[in-house]
């Protein structure tokens, strides 16, 4: 009988969530599975696939293996603006800002497989890069 998701280790989660990966980039797993089901239900699990699906999108040094477009689909996002409404399962979300804090975002450490993960960011040279943690980070 094999394990439930719910019943492993972070790294049996972590190879789950590589072959949950791999099935979408060999387009074995439709836009109707939820990733929610397929992940049964494990907030840790679909957190791990979520980061490996932004490292795809954003990783500077190889094309993404899964279009904005499969992305949109598989993540049921608006087709306007991909940055809105982004699950909570996702690494990083934007949250908005205001005058006292600037821009605001949430990070899910339940998206990074290691207790120390450093979290880093790039922004445009045309603007200050000034990042202060607000709540949970260390600088």
């Amino acid at each position: 009988m094999k394990k439930l998701v719910a019943e492993m280790t972070i790294a049996e989660k972590r190879d789950v969530a590589e072959g949950i990966f791999q099935l979408i980039v060999d387009r074995h797993l439709g836009y109707n599975n939820g990733l929610y089901d397929v992940c049964q239900g494990d907030f840790k699990t679909l957190s791990l696939l979520a980061y490996k699906l932004a490292v795809d999108a954003f990783d500077d040094h190889q094309p993404p293996k899964i279009t904005n477009d499969d992305l949109q689909m598989l993540l049921k996002l608006p087709t306007s603006n991909i940055s809105i409404g982004l699950p909570v399962f996702m690494p990083a979300k934007y949250c908005g800002g205001n005058m006292e804090f600037g821009r605001l975002f949430a990070f899910n450490i339940c998206a990074f497989s290691s207790p120390d993960s450093i979290v880093g960011f790039r922004v445009d040279k045309k603007y200050p890069n000034e990042c202060r943690a607000v709540k949970g980070l260390q600088h």
